[in-house]
């Protein structure tokens, strides 16, 4: 429990407007290096609306009139520009390297660290 209050406050200190969701998202997105955008509804359970407004506070883009928090890059897929792919930018990186500091960590086949 004390890693779970830990994390919230290192991302509140991103964010002070830092919710569950959109930590839990940005926490998805690192567990495989990068994720498509319809894998992060998939396995959020999360409205298409709320994942949506979560990545554009989290990414470069903003909402509102507040700017983004450059955690994510958004960038079409290679493969087919009918799809996102989100992955984490340097300062999202130092972000999840503090929050994986602190809470228990699993490695998975190709060992990236996952919590």
């Amino acid at each position: 429990m004390r890693e779970i209050i830990e994390s919230l406050r290192i991302f509140r200190n991103v964010n002070e407007d830092a919710t569950v969701a959109g930590m839990m998202l940005f926490c998805c997105v690192n567990r495989d290096g990068f994720t498509h955008v319809t894998d992060l509804l998939k396995r959020s359970k999360l409205s298409k609306g709320t994942v949506s407004r979560q990545l554009a506070v989290l990414s470069d883009i903003g909402r509102g009139k507040k700017e983004g928090l450059d955690l994510l890059k958004l960038m079409e897929d290679p493969t087919d520009r009918r799809y996102k792919i989100v992955k984490l930018t340097p300062k999202g990186q130092e972000v999840f390297d503090k929050l994986a500091s602190i809470c228990p960590t699993k490695r998975n086949d190709n060992n990236a660290v996952r919590l």
